[in-house]
């Protein structure tokens, strides 16, 4: 007879106060830094430097779920006038603070639901502990990891919503469950496609600038004069503020403010939002899985005919044999969302005692447009960008390679600084809007080189 999930739950709780001795060793690999030769750094892609984090956040994990404690078994989680959940297994680590909650998965087929149940558990947790940081909570998972879905939310739990995610994967001899090991999951490059194929390509990435007229301190008038610190130091805190909201909704983007040129007939200030429409990335995906395109050898990509069931084919059965497709509309009006970030950064941030109003401004664009026009992008001054997301995740991770291979090479055969214009000190690359937009375009340059199959995708 096959060893059962509750089987599994029961033995590794009958050892609580071993279990970890379970976990087989493990040696996450090494962050690739591209320097082990000089040219090294011209291999560089946005999935190596993913998985960079992933390692770098799994170890961290790995040291946590090694030296916890289990303290429950079958825990019954229940509110007033809900139904019950039940957690297989609650641990916690001496000096963390907080919760591990451990499900049981054993088939392929049943570990598709792991994270409907863990999710629910941390909400209820949550619930009971108010005002818990992500770094509070631990979802621990044991499971075969062998579905592709299952292995893809680990990582966008690790990497997108920056949750705490731990996997082992469970193993015996002869359905014997004495003879029961825990492998920790380690990700592979594959894992991570979703992340990286299509999603950096311009097309996907939507503006919304919102434009607002003169206010005192925020703008000169006269056109021979740059802005002075003081006015710097006041708009970039409304970048500040949209950055936050931006976070919170998990939207990967950048957001920075603006002001054309003195003598241009515009607007004075501007607030620019970018943000990686998902709706756009998925039917990019599916257009090259489908049609084998190389979208980037291709100038002008059409997603028209890639409609919601071909990315979700289940919403197509019996019950619902509708005609209308509603994924088009799901893209255009995913902007919306900026356009409301926007407006509350706006509102929040122009709120005065003297019940003053101004005259506002909207459009909205792709990033790939916007760069194209004078007026908008080119006479202007662009002031400090706020990435946020997963652009963040990146944006940090490719910093950190390239200080690493400037400090053993110097930056004259570097893929991108070998104009040796980089700060020292990574501060000062952080919000400097001219560097992050070079980062942007080394994105999009480096998977124009970096072929990956489309059956990856």
């Amino acid at each position: 007879m096959a060893i059962t999930e509750k089987e599994i739950q029961l033995y590794i709780w009958g050892l609580k106060d071993q279990w970890v001795n379970l976990i087989q060793p493990v040696k996450f690999p090494e962050p690739n830094y591209f320097n082990e030769e000089e040219y090294d750094i011209y291999s560089l892609n946005p999935r190596q430097a993913f998985l960079n984090s992933a390692y770098n956040r799994l170890t961290e994990l790995d040291q946590y779920v090694r030296s916890s404690d289990l303290i429950g078994c079958e825990v019954h989680l229940k509110k007033d006038f809900d139904s019950t959940i039940r957690a297989d297994l609650l641990c916690c680590s001496e000096g963390t603070g907080g919760f591990g909650i451990i499900e049981i998965k054993k088939s392929a087929q049943t570990e598709r639901q792991a994270y409907t149940e863990l999710l629910g558990y941390g909400n209820h947790i949550h619930g009971l502990f108010p005002g818990m940081s992500t770094e509070d909570l631990v979802y621990i998972l044991i499971s075969p990891m062998q579905e592709r879905i299952v292995r893809e939310a680990t990582l966008l739990s690790l990497l997108k919503d920056e949750k705490p995610v731990y996997c082992l994967i469970p193993k015996w001899q002869n359905n014997d469950i004495n003879t029961l090991i825990l492998e920790p999951w380690i990700p592979e490059e594959n894992d991570i496609s979703q992340l990286s194929n299509a999603m950096f390509h311009p097309s996907n990435i939507d503006i919304f600038k919102y434009s607002w007229d003169y206010v005192e301190g925020w703008n000169y008038k006269a056109p021979d004069k740059n802005p002075r610190q003081f006015m710097l130091d006041t708009v970039n805190k409304l970048s500040i503020y949209a950055a936050q909201l931006m976070e919170s909704k998990h939207i990967s983007g950048f957001v920075y403010v603006s002001q054309p040129w003195e003598e241009l007939p515009l607007l004075p200030n501007s607030l620019v939002i970018a943000g990686i429409n998902p709706y756009k990335v998925s039917k990019l995906l599916k257009l090259i899985k489908n049609k084998g395109i190389d979208i980037y050898r291709s100038e002008n990509i059409d997603t028209s005919g890639i409609k919601l069931k071909d990315i979700l084919p289940e919403i197509d059965n019996v019950h619902n044999k509708s005609t209308e497709d509603y994924l088009e509309d799901f893209s255009t009006s995913w902007i919306n969302t900026l356009q409301g970030i926007s407006i509350e950064t706006f509102k929040t941030m122009t709120i005065n005692s003297e019940n003053i109003t101004y005259e506002t401004d909207h459009g909205s664009m792709t990033w790939d447009q916007y760069q194209k026009l004078a007026l908008e992008d080119v006479f202007v001054h662009n002031y400090d960008v706020r990435p946020t997301g997963l652009l963040r995740v990146l944006f940090q991770a490719y910093q950190e390679i390239d200080y690493k291979y400037l400090t053993k090479f110097g930056y004259e055969n570097h893929s991108t600084h070998s104009h040796g214009d980089i700060s020292n000190y990574g501060i000062d690359n952080w919000y400097n809007i001219s560097f992050f937009r070079d980062f942007l375009d080394r994105l999009y340059d480096e998977l124009h080189n970096f072929r990956f199959d489309i059956n990856d995708a």
